[in-house]
């Protein structure tokens, strides 16, 4: 293995592992304060909160702009390049356009609220809720885009701490404080909002002492026309993937009651935990491949795809065999038994998003490669998918419908990506791993199914979750082991887990 791509693995192990277990932490405490959210509003007000938060993030996501994945291409690629100028000038301009677009945005759906409200959704309680959380979208804009710039430097220990953990862990302190003098509903949008002035605040001093101390000697240059030229399909792509990952509440909202949207909200607030695991290795890849591409270094390239998509794919797998295990024991865990009608939905949503891991880091490479209309493409695929089959299934189905539709729009998006990365760069993360991995997902759901069966009818619920899952992770650790799924590469990485461990995993290496 050369020095550069063993560079490049331990860059992407090293900041996937940090990232991962920051994801742990800060999804763990999304999903409390997603439950706590649940609980003390009631499924109605939860559905009704949900909604409104769903239009603040849609206007959130079109004011960015693609910006999000301009900044995290154009500062690692003008950083190798040693053209500081370039990089500052990008940031100043995005804050500038970010502002911009996200106040007129704001503006904009103040005055449609009570529209929104009364004709569309027939919510009462959405139009005061909505402008409430209005005062957000700003704020949520500029966190992302100081979030970009923290991957663009490829800060992970910033990201985890401030974004993963502290947002998370802010909302959950300022809410229960709000909900022990008596406000939930305005403990909930308090809680959101002063969580994210915590992360503007604390990025910007991240940004300004730590990761660009400098900036202020460098001058700025014309990048706005270069910069949005880029970024524009990626703003295309987040528009019309809204549709692809946000109709579904808008149109339980508009077909079924805000008691589904709870339901359903509880349903994908856990499924989503998937797509949190592979946003550990996407952070980090990004930035490391888009300097491959700079460099011309193809063939790293390739190596490094095809390991931490292999990483990525297992990680998921683990995650997924305990939600179809034990779907409505997590939910009624989580949020209560009057939620756990959601299950069936939540098996379906974590299928679906499984995906992301099953067909690898498509959408990085195409972003790094700058085939950002090809990933475009991909996402007008996926929304049209999800568009349609919400307009069609929701009304006949219900909430499963929108699940329905919500997994066959990922599963349609990522094949389309995985074949664009495959025509542009002749490459794919398959090797017979990925097979076995397969093969031994099955049989060990298999063996704990029925072992459930058997046990689950004289055995306290929550003690067989925990009895159960243990036994399903030796037996999926165990079996992958004894199959020899891992490689030379996956060698490598170990070593960076044994070094950020301290102990040797000799047990595992005589496998590989």
């Amino acid at each position: 293995m050369s020095t550069d791509i063993e560079k490049s693995l331990g860059t992407v192990a090293k900041g996937a592992g940090v990232i991962f277990l920051g994801l742990i932490f800060g999804n763990l405490l999304g999903i409390i304060n997603q439950s706590l959210l649940g609980r003390f509003l009631g499924v109605d007000i939860y559905g009704t909160f949900n909604l409104a938060f769903s239009l603040v993030t849609i206007a959130s996501d079109i004011a960015v702009f693609g910006l999000l994945g301009g900044l995290s291409r154009f500062i690692p690629f003008h950083l190798k390049k040693r053209e500081k100028d370039i990089v500052k000038s990008s940031i100043n301009f995005s804050f500038r356009f970010v502002l911009c677009t996200s106040i007129l945005i704001g503006i904009i759906l103040y005055v449609l609220s009570g529209y929104l409200s009364v004709n569309i959704f027939k919510e009462n309680n959405l139009d005061m809720i909505l402008k409430y959380l209005l005062i957000s979208i700003p704020l949520l804009s500029l966190a992302t885009i100081l979030g970009a710039i923290i991957r663009g430097f490829k800060a992970v220990k910033y990201k985890v701490v401030v974004n993963d953990i502290g947002m998370s862990l802010s909302k959950v302190i300022i809410f229960i404080l709000f909900v022990g003098i008596g406000y939930t509903l305005f403990g909930a949008i308090a809680a959101y909002i002063l969580a994210l002035i915590f992360v503007i605040f604390t990025s910007m001093i991240i940004f300004r002492k730590k990761l660009f101390p400098d900036h202020s000697i460098y001058k700025n240059v014309p990048i706005a026309k270069n910069l949005l030229a880029f970024s524009w399909p990626l703003a295309l792509t987040g528009i019309t993937n809204l549709f692809a990952t946000k109709t579904d509440v808008l149109f339980i909202g508009f077909y079924l009651t805000s008691k589904d949207i709870g339901i359903y909200m509880s349903a994908l607030v856990i499924g989503s935990s998937l797509i949190f695991v592979g946003t550990a290795y996407e952070y980090i890849f990004l930035p490391v491949v888009s300097e491959l591409y700079a460099e011309k270094k193809i063939s790293d390239l390739k190596i490094l795809f095809k390991s931490a998509s292999k990483w990525m794919f297992l990680s998921i797998l683990i995650i997924l065999l305990y939600i179809i295990l034990f779907p409505k024991e997590i939910i009624t865990l989580l949020y209560g038994a009057e939620y756990s009608e959601g299950f069936l939905a939540l098996i379906i949503l974590s299928f679906g998003i499984s995906m992301n891991a099953f067909t690898g880091l498509t959408g990085n490479m195409l972003v790094a490669g700058g085939y950002t209309k090809l990933n475009l493409v991909t996402t007008v695929i996926g929304a049209i998918v999800n568009l349609s089959l919400d307009i069609l299934l929701i009304p006949i189905l219900g909430i499963i419908g929108a699940a329905i539709a919500t997994s066959v729009s990922y599963s349609a998006s990522n094949i389309f990506s995985l074949l664009f990365v495959y025509k542009t760069s002749k490459i794919h993360p398959y090797n017979m791993s990925y097979l076995k991995m397969i093969l031994v997902s099955i049989g060990v759901l298999i063996i704990i199914y029925l072992i459930k069966t058997y046990i689950a009818s004289f055995l306290y619920w929550p003690i067989m979750i925990i009895l159960l899952g243990s036994l399903m992770l030796f037996l999926f650790i165990g079996l992958l082991l004894l199959t020899h799924v891992l490689d030379e590469n996956d060698k490598f990485i170990l070593s960076i887990i044994e070094k950020k461990l301290g102990i040797k995993l000799n047990f595992i290496r005589k496998y590989i």
